[in-house]
């Protein structure tokens, strides 16, 4: 007996099969895999497209801190600094300035069990970091003192939270969005000293029964005032929750402009609920609560 599949857009250019499991992953040109059971074969069991999933580096803007995601481990990083000449608008552009700090790795935390590390976050104060793998969600709490960076893990929080697809931290870092597996949505209100507390969750879909494998968050935003949070999944569906009350603020369906699947990095302004989305075709969408989409072709 022999199946054809069309999944790939291009040549398929690798294949492999799990020696432990029933599982034909194949990838090609198109830089997406695919994973089939290789008992169902040729039905798809789960697409992974080709653009990040999640951001692997992000900042803590006040201590001055870089947080870098690996598979298995997360460094946090002292940025440098330079000299800061006088004439430094009248300075050639590409004029190299003298280091006066060097860049320092001050922590490294690592992921002991649970798979490969799907998402990280640090708060905008340094204080707090959260990440999870495939299987758990981790929060810690952070100290400096006299130069070195202490995690103090908040084991509750494990407890509390399933594993995430998403975190983001609010700019005033009193607050940490989850989202899970499920696509259920988690806001922990963060205190001192270690201390937090469930503010609230809903479900992003109303159905969640219905969610399909090839299904996940792609990118997470939070206002500059943390009123609003918005979503995009691999389905270009974006909505907008209004992070206060608890509700859609508004939801758009980027598929209805024809485009194919594409990473969507999305940006909220703190003083209207709107959204700029850019996706690979070298277009912005600010998406309303009723079509059309207002759109902007970049050159």
């Amino acid at each position: 007996m022999s199946e054809k599949s069309r999944a790939h857009t291009h040549d398929v250019k690798s294949i492999t099969i799990s020696s432990t499991s029933n599982i034909l992953v194949s990838g090609g040109v198109d830089t997406n895999l695919i994973c089939y059971s290789s008992e169902k074969f040729p039905k798809i069991s789960r697409e992974t497209n080709s653009y990040p999933q999640r951001p692997l580096i992000t900042l803590a803007r006040e201590p001055n801190l870089l947080c870098s995601q690996f598979p298995q481990k997360i460094e946090i990083w002292s940025l440098g600094s330079c000299y800061t000449p006088e004439n430094i608008e009248g300075m050639a552009s590409g004029t190299n300035l003298t280091l006066s700090k060097k860049e320092e790795k001050l922590l490294e935390v690592t992921s002991k069990a649970g798979g490969n590390i799907v998402c990280s976050a640090i708060s905008n104060d340094g204080k707090w970091l959260a990440f999870s793998n495939t299987g758990e969600f981790k929060l810690f709490c952070l100290t400096l003192e006299g130069g070195r960076l202490k995690a103090v893990k908040v084991p509750q929080a494990t407890k509390l939270v399933r594993a995430a697809h998403g975190l983001a931290f609010t700019s005033n870092s009193d607050r940490l969005l989850v989202v899970g597996q499920d696509f259920t949505l988690t806001v922990l209100a963060l205190g001192s000293q270690g201390s937090f507390q469930i503010a609230g969750a809903m479900p992003l879909k109303s159905d969640t029964a219905a969610i399909s494998p090839s299904e996940c968050l792609r990118t997470l935003a939070v206002s500059g005032d943390g009123k609003f949070a918005a979503f995009g999944d691999s389905q270009n569906r974006v909505q907008i929750i209004d992070l206060k009350a608890f509700k859609v603020g508004c939801s758009s369906l980027f598929a209805a402009t024809k485009l194919s699947p594409s990473y969507l990095p999305l940006h909220l302004v703190p003083f209207n609920p709107s959204v700029v989305s850019r996706v690979t075709h070298r277009h912005c969408f600010s998406p309303h609560s009723a079509p059309p989409h207002r759109r902007l072709r970049l050159l």
